[in-house]
């Protein structure tokens, strides 16, 4: 757990640097820690509101320790394949899930949606592509994304204005990707399920934020947040990649709603500094129940 975030506090300083050069100074105002990874709140690539405290709660190096420690309890062990599925709203819940797996010595299938909330990685110069790569460049087993979609609405960006539909596909074309868009909302889930299980048998999956392929219409935000399992109550007649994988038995992290989060787990709710690896005792105190 601690090696999970000492490897995210490695990636907090990749990011910070990667901002600095491609966009120059830091918004101290909206990123007192001078993370890199608080985007404005107006841009042409926003897709729905987002609340600034938890965007700042969520780059915790802590974090990563938590997802190592649900995915050890899911079984997670080296050489397992486990899906992780973020949207660029939460890049901090991004770094931990996939610093947790690499903690365990698992291998991280990725897909990313570009589009994301207020605060998150909203700069069309450093999107969460743009992380990645920077990340890429310093921790070369760093595992890309396989899969890229627009995000937003329907998970096609269609509630993205043109510009922010054009900035998205430069992006995407810049590191060699293609967005996945079909016809329909259903085939887009299917779709990217599909590409997921073609990499063979999953052992767990990851969730960041709330894209809407994920998570379904209602977003299901009644189901909380952190390892969920099949118990989880969902709409029987509406579709999303949480489903599809709970009904197959597959464990799931859901990393959102960094207030509740932290709170459950003893992290400090937007706090300057930030907290440093293994200060979150109760995280590494292993008879904590985690539900």
């Amino acid at each position: 757990m601690l090696t999970a975030a000492q490897e995210m506090e490695r990636t907090l300083k990749i990011a910070q640097k990667a901002h600095l050069e491609k966009i120059g100074e830091i918004d101290s105002d909206i990123d007192p820690n001078r993370t890199g990874l608080i985007g404005p709140d107006e841009s042409p690539i926003v897709s729905t509101l987002g609340q600034l405290s938890s965007k700042r709660t969520s780059l915790t190096p802590d974090f990563a320790a938590l997802v190592t420690r649900w995915l050890y309890e899911s079984g997670v062990q080296a050489g397992d394949k486990v899906a992780i599925i973020a949207t660029g709203s939460f890049p901090g819940f991004y770094l931990a899930g996939m610093c947790g797996i690499r903690a365990l010595g698992a291998k991280p299938i990725v897909q990313l949606s570009l589009a994301s909330s207020e605060w998150g990685m909203t700069n069309p110069q450093f999107t969460i592509l743009d992380l990645e790569d920077a990340i890429c460049q310093e921790i070369p087993d760093w595992e890309r994304a396989k899969l890229v979609t627009f995000g937003g609405s329907s998970d096609r960006g269609r509630n993205l204005s043109k510009e922010g539909i054009t900035i998205l596909t430069e992006t995407m074309d810049k590191y060699g990707l293609t967005p996945l868009v079909e016809k329909t909302f259903r085939k887009q889930i299917q779709q990217r399920i599909k590409a997921i299980q073609k990499e063979g048998p999953i052992k767990a999956v990851i969730l960041v934020g709330g894209n809407i392929a994920a998570l379904g219409n209602t977003r299901n935000k009644e189901i909380g947040a952190g390892l969920l399992t099949k118990k989880v109550e969902l709409p029987e007649n509406e579709p999303s990649m949480l489903k599809e994988f709970l009904q197959q038995n597959v464990p799931v992290i859901y990393l959102h709603y960094a207030e509740y989060l932290a709170k459950k787990w003893g992290i400090p709710f937007d706090t300057t500094p930030l907290p440093p690896a293994g200060s979150c005792k109760k995280i590494y105190h292993w008879n904590t129940s985690t539900n």
